[in-house]
């Protein structure tokens, strides 16, 4: 945890196949909502769900659906926030 004008919370999620992956939620130093850090808490929990999906997809071995170029492509040809889309993904070559 950091202190400047934000509190990023950083933890290690253990992933299914043995490996682990780093979170982070950042909030405001001074929340103006009472229920500031049980809405972190429910993020965490939510991002413990989209982690557990993108490594399935990634583990795909025949390839991912670019939505833009309409051809089949390896996971390592799309970022991050792509894979997270699901069906409407984009490769990095067809974002950038």
């Amino acid at each position: 945890m950091r202190a400047r004008k934000h509190i990023m919370y950083s933890r290690r999620v253990k992933l299914s196949e043995g490996g682990t992956r780093k979170q982070n939620v950042t909030m405001s130093s001074t929340p103006s909502d009472w229920r500031a850090s049980k809405n972190a808490l429910a993020l965490l929990r939510r991002l413990n769900g989209v982690v557990e999906a993108v490594e399935e997809e990634c583990s795909d071995e025949t390839g991912l659906w670019c939505k833009s170029c309409c051809e089949m492509k390896s996971a390592d040809d799309y970022s991050k926030n792509q894979l997270k889309k699901g069906a409407a993904r984009k490769c990095k070559s067809c974002v950038g």
